[in-house]
């Protein structure tokens, strides 16, 4: 069986992570349901911070379980160094889990492909 574990090392882990992504995101996908802020660091591997807010989303169960479903696909998303923060919005609630995955997949995707962009822009 695959290691699923999330190891510190790919987590944002305090505050000062989490504000050098909002203050300087260069990176920014929209949507109902979510808000997702990249930005490139220099650790040359991928950090991910997520905001699932009570307000939002009221039950604990369900703020668990969008979590688990963010981590399963940020482990499956391959950019290259980004930092990134997704914040969930009230758009979720009500959303099954696969109406959810496909937004979180479109999401990270375009994050990837806009960062490669920039990559190739900057080169």
């Amino acid at each position: 069986m695959a290691d699923q574990g999330f190891p510190t090392s790919k987590r944002l882990n305090n505050s000062k992570e989490f504000d050098a992504v909002f203050k300087s995101n260069q990176f920014r996908v929209s949507s109902p349901e979510i808000l997702l802020l990249a930005r490139r660091n220099n650790v040359k591997q991928n950090r991910l911070g997520m905001v699932v807010a009570k307000k939002n989303t009221a039950k604990a169960a369900s703020r668990n379980r969008l979590k688990r479903l963010i981590r399963e696909v940020f482990r499956r998303v391959s950019p290259a160094s980004l930092d990134i923060v997704i914040l969930t919005r009230s758009g979720t609630n009500g959303k099954s889990t696969q109406a959810l995955n496909q937004i979180l997949v479109g999401a990270f995707a375009t994050v990837v492909e806009k960062s490669s962009q920039q990559t190739v822009l900057e080169t």
